[in-house]
């Protein structure tokens, strides 16, 4: 009985884990466009495509550096060549980069908003920058303090516009992992059970199956469970005649 709630205990995991999981991914599809359950997020319109920052010398909270940024393609500005971000010193005097198109990975921010991280090493340095992505169909298409205001990064039905295209590898969620390790052992389990069953114990029908008895008796607890959920653990009550 034990061994049958440590498996039911698994399938519970792998589906919760799993859920969670796919529920917050925008999967890249290059690197200013993602699509999730929610629709299709395309920056491909607001990129400038002639080597130039799109937003240029945007000062920072407390005016002491200034960032570029241009979605969807590279720039060059100082000595910041082929980047997605260039971190840029008030007096021109500094140029670092933070971030290029190839490196984007979207991910969330803590305030559930999508938003694109990029990485660069300048100098022997990697740097990292984050840009938050908000949803306004009446903006301007704004830079702030590295939060991107935009009706293009609302998610739509459309398909995406012509972003430089990237080859992407397959990433596992934990829950996919979990789902992947948990359904292995259970094949060798049943595998190598049925081999000892036959080969061991010359076990013929069903009985090959090993513990088959306490598999058999897997509907009646479900059975019994949802109705222990349904009645809330209340009994129907019988009285004694007197």
């Amino acid at each position: 009985m034990e061994s049958l709630r440590v498996v039911l205990l698994g399938i519970l995991l792998c589906v919760i884990c799993t859920n969670y999981t796919v529920a917050d991914d925008c999967t890249k599809i290059n690197s200013c466009s993602c699509n999730s359950s929610e629709g299709t997020i395309d920056l491909s319109a607001l990129g400038n495509n002639d080597g130039s920052a799109k937003y240029l010398d945007q000062p920072d909270a407390d005016g002491s550096w200034q960032f570029s940024y241009n979605p969807c393609h590279s720039f060059t500005e100082g000595t910041c060549s082929d980047v997605a971000a260039c971190q840029v010193s008030t007096d021109a005097s500094q140029f670092y980069s933070i971030g290029t198109q190839d490196s984007a990975q979207f991910k969330k921010d803590s305030d559930g908003n999508v938003m694109i991280e990029y990485s660069a090493t300048d100098q022997g340095t990697q740097r990292t920058t984050q840009v938050s992505l908000v949803c306004d169909k009446s903006s301007d298409d704004t830079l702030k303090a590295m939060t991107l205001t935009s009706k293009h990064c609302c998610p739509s039905g459309g398909k995406p516009g012509p972003g430089p295209t990237v080859t992407t590898s397959l990433e596992l969620s934990i829950g996919t992992i979990l789902c992947m390790a948990f359904v292995g052992l259970l094949i060798v389990y049943i595998g190598v059970g049925i081999a000892i069953q036959k080969g061991v114990r010359k076990a013929q029908g069903k009985e090959v199956i090993p513990n088959y008895s306490l598999w058999s008796s897997v509907p009646g607890l479900v059975k019994d469970g949802v109705k222990f959920t349904v009645t809330c653990g209340k009994g129907s009550p019988s009285y004694s005649k007197i």
